[in-house]
């Protein structure tokens, strides 16, 4: 329609990772700059071309920064709601995203073409989800081409132009048309926002912008404010339309990409502001205002829900594997990673995922982009604490169970007789479901200790549900179980719903007496016993049997709830025996004993590195029963 794709081409086109294409789903936002002509003759903007810069955002919870931060960059916003499937639960978050924003919305129901589409249907739903006017859904097939004319015509309508730029071109070569966006305020100093960055290893980091003020050309040069220091010069700039098109300059209201060959992964920091330093040190001179060029607000930085540690399977292998989460980071600025060593695993990295949908993803790019096979441990959350001996406003943050000093939070004589406390994150769930599943839905909310906040039907046959709950409870299979009790037919989304006080104890894994760091977890006291027997019998079947008998046991505050045994490998020592004195067989079978239990007390069990894979994976990861 735009012509901006060759007819045939692959599907899934702005899906470019491997990840995305296999798994089905949209992982990292995409922008494309199309071209729109205004063919409507009643039109007052009849015969203009518009420049539409696009972005594709991802729909599923765990990737909510990918839309959070294309929101920022963004005048408007197109609802698509499956006309088969109806309001979904990250259609509503992303909805009220939007509205926080104060975008300009426009409504469509795609996949009209479908013999199962329910289009009225769906713009009942919207009306009762979100007040949209029934009349101002567009009925649309993305896959026909079915009313896609009546969607460009309501952006050019309802979508304002950049706040940079008018965003029109009439000129005949692509290049001079997309550079010819007129500029408000293309004379003004530079200030562009970073939206994304990836690591080219031929060109270095190449960072995608939007253009707010001012003019960017190949040869200036340009700095980022929070980095500071001096300025890289532009090597290349361009569109994707959706491929590469290399431009002279990029002007206000431009989204576009910005090459210095910067080898420096982490002096692009996603949010940041792009600037020439020669405009500062005009704004300084004689001729300038004298003021110094103020950042744009950027947008609220992530927030990470759910916490790994990530180790190399080797130790020699930590240097590649730094090397490559730098580089993956750079390009997924969700993702929090600080240092981490382990007794058992050696040095790793803490890293903060926004759920365990993107904790996955991000090791499959680890493993398909970097050749990175990595150990991950158990997921966990990150609480706060407060320690008897502090003020009773001081919390500090818990995102591994080594940083919890259990001695510590339960000693006597602190301030005022005041008790230590530990606070767990907790959401609040929006849960759309068919109604006649709202009965098992509600057994699994109650069941991960939740408490119902709303119930609200939607048409006829689907119910809205509510819930505030434990983030733990959510972080690892919810919502697995959630599509397992409602045939798939569920979606959840949720939001950050503050600490709530929680009796939260860690668990620790013994081998032979000796505690494994890798293998603790932090959990409610309600389901420590339950989760440590579990861990127990699966460690008992990856752990390589000795020539002595070795325990695996699960502890809460030093209290053993759960053991299971490794039995020993044995020889039969009596073999050699003929008949004759029973004494010879006792005798050889006592020594025999003695011998195992001198090993049992010297004897150190070390724990393979595959069997740390298959504990930990996020495959294997516990599933409640």
């Amino acid at each position: 329609m735009t012509r901006a794709i060759p007819a045939g081409g692959r599907k899934q086109y702005l899906d470019r990772l491997p990840v995305e294409r296999a798994r089905g789903i949209t992982v990292k936002a995409q922008g494309v700059s199309l071209l729109h002509r205004d063919e409507r003759e009643e039109s007052e903007s009849f015969g203009q071309t518009f420049l539409l810069n696009l972005v594709d955002t991802p729909g599923h919870a765990d990737f909510s920064f990918e839309v959070s931060r294309s929101l920022a960059a963004c005048d408007g916003a197109l609802l698509l709601v499956d006309a088969t499937q109806g309001v979904q639960a990250q259609t509503i978050a992303t909805f009220y995203l939007a509205l926080e924003a104060g975008l300009e919305i426009v409504p469509a129901a795609n996949k009209v073409d479908m013999d199962n589409a329910d289009v009225d249907g769906v713009k009942e739903q919207m009306l009762s989800a979100f007040g949209i006017d029934p009349d101002d859904v567009l009925p649309i097939s993305a896959k026909t081409g079915m009313g896609c004319a009546d969607v460009l015509s309501a952006v050019v309508d309802a979508v304002p132009p950049p706040r940079g730029g008018a965003g029109l071109a009439e000129r005949n070569d692509d290049a001079s048309r997309l550079a010819d966006a007129d500029a408000d305020r293309s004379d003004a100093p530079l200030r562009a926002l970073l939206l994304d960055c990836h690591y080219d290893p031929y060109r270095g980091a190449v960072s995608v912008v939007q253009i707010e003020d001012g003019t960017i050309r190949v040869g200036d040069s340009v700095a980022g404010m929070a980095q500071g220091g001096r300025g890289s010069e532009v090597l290349e700039l361009g569109m994707m339309t959706p491929e590469p098109l290399k431009m002279p300059e990029l002007r206000a209201g431009h989204v576009g990409y910005v090459i210095t060959g910067s080898r420096d992964v982490k002096s692009a920091i996603v949010g940041d502001t792009l600037y020439k330093p020669s405009d500062e040190t005009i704004a300084k001179g004689g001729g300038g205002s004298g003021k110094k060029i103020a950042p744009l607000p950027g947008f609220r930085a992530a927030k990470p829900t759910v916490f790994q540690g990530l180790f190399p399977q080797s130790g020699d292998e930590f240097e590649a594997l730094r090397a490559a989460v730098e580089r993956l980071v750079l390009n997924d600025a969700s993702v929090s990673v600080s240092n981490e060593t382990s007794v058992a695993l050696g040095p790793g990295f803490r890293c903060g995922f926004l759920g365990l949908l993107h904790a996955d993803v991000f090791h499959q790019r680890l493993r398909e982009e970097f050749d990175a096979d990595v150990v991950a441990t158990a997921p966990t959350v990150s609480y706060r604490v407060r320690y008897p001996d502090t003020p009773e406003t001081s919390f500090e943050d818990v995102a591994s169970p080594a940083a919890l000093d259990e001695k510590r939070l339960h000693q006597s004589g602190g301030r005022g007789g005041a008790k230590g406390v530990i606070e767990e994150p907790m959401v609040d769930a929006t849960i759309i479901c068919p109604a006649d599943a709202v009965g098992k839905v509600v057994e699994l909310c109650v069941d991960r200790r939740g408490s119902q906040l709303e119930h609200a039907q939607l048409g006829v046959d689907r119910v809205m549900l509510r819930y505030r709950l434990p983030s733990a409870e959510i972080a690892v299979d919810f919502s697995d179980e959630l599509k397992s009790r409602t045939s798939g037919y569920a979606t959840f989304d949720y939001d950050d719903a503050g600490y709530e006080p929680a009796d939260i104890v860690r668990l620790d894994i013994l081998v032979n007496g000796e505690a494994v760091d890798a293998l603790s977890s932090l959990t409610h006291r309600d389901k420590a016993v339950r989760r440590g027997r579990d861990m127990c019998a699966r460690l008992k079947e990856a752990l390589p049997r000795q020539l002595f008998e070795v325990a695996v046991q699960a502890a809460v505050s030093g209290k053993v709830v759960a053991r299971e045994t490794v039995s020993a490998m044995r020889k039969n020592v009596t073999a050699k025996c003929y008949g004759g004195d029973i004494s010879r067989k006792k005798k050889l079978l006592s020594r025999q004993k003695e011998g195992k239990k001198r090993m049992k007390r010297i004897g150190n069990v070390d724990i393979p590195n595959e069997a740390f894979a298959g504990l930990l994976s996020t495959q294997s990861a516990q599933r409640r029963k």
